[in-house]
Order: C-alpha cells, then sequence, then structure tokens
C-alpha cells in the first residue's frame, strides 16, 4: 500500500467512526453541468480564518470537509446537499487539500 492509498483508507476509516458519533454527514455533491454523486463531508459552522499577520480573527465561515474518494476534484460553485435535512452548501473557495481530503469555504 501506497501513502495515498494509505491516508484515504486512513480518513475513510475516521469518517466512518465519527458518523457513528454524529460528527461526519453523507449527502450529494453536483459540479455545475454534472451528475450528482454521493460524497462524505465534515462541516465546520463555526471556522476561523486569521488576518495576514496571523494574529487575529477576521472572520468565522462555514467550510465542508470533503473526502476525494467520492469526488476526486470539487470544483467552484458545485452544491452539496445534506442527506435527511435537505440542507445546501455552495463551494465558494477552496482552503486547502491533500490526496485524501478537501475542504472549501461555502455558502448556505
Amino acid at each position: 500500500m501506497n501513502q495515498i492509498a494509505f491516508l484515504q483508507s486512513l480518513d475513510a476509516t475516521l469518517m466512518t467512526a465519527f458518523q457513528g458519533i454524529g460528527m461526519g454527514d453523507v449527502g450529494t455533491y453536483t459540479a455545475p453541468l454534472g451528475t450528482p454523486l454521493p460524497v462524505r463531508i465534515y462541516i465546520d459552522r463555526n471556522a476561523q480564518f486569521f488576518g495576514d499577520a496571523g494574529s487575529e480573527v477576521v472572520g468565522n465561515r462555514i467550510t465542508l470537509g470533503i473526502l476525494r474518494a467520492g469526488v476526486a476534484r470539487p470544483e467552484r460553485g458545485a452544491t452539496v446537499v445534506l442527506t435527511g435535512t435537505g440542507e445546501s452548501f455552495t463551494l465558494q473557495s477552496l482552503v486547502e487539500q491533500d490526496e485524501s481530503l478537501t475542504r472549501w469555504v461555502v455558502l448556505p
């Protein structure tokens, strides 16, 4: 097993555990002009972002952490709809990503 496969397997295992205690969610990801895909996500409704100096909080945002096993390349403008609640989010700007997880600032 290579490093990427290990990381993806680890994140999938962690997501399953977090879903079991209510800290992970499932939904449907739809890219602009795309087909809906199932997706596993983390929601942070109070993510803090810091100013250039890194010393003060300049605002709070909602972010989604999306497992890339379901959506390899999430794109700006795509929507994620939570299963069960129907709550919808639109991907606005990429915060960070690795081979397994991508995190986006979203708009409700």
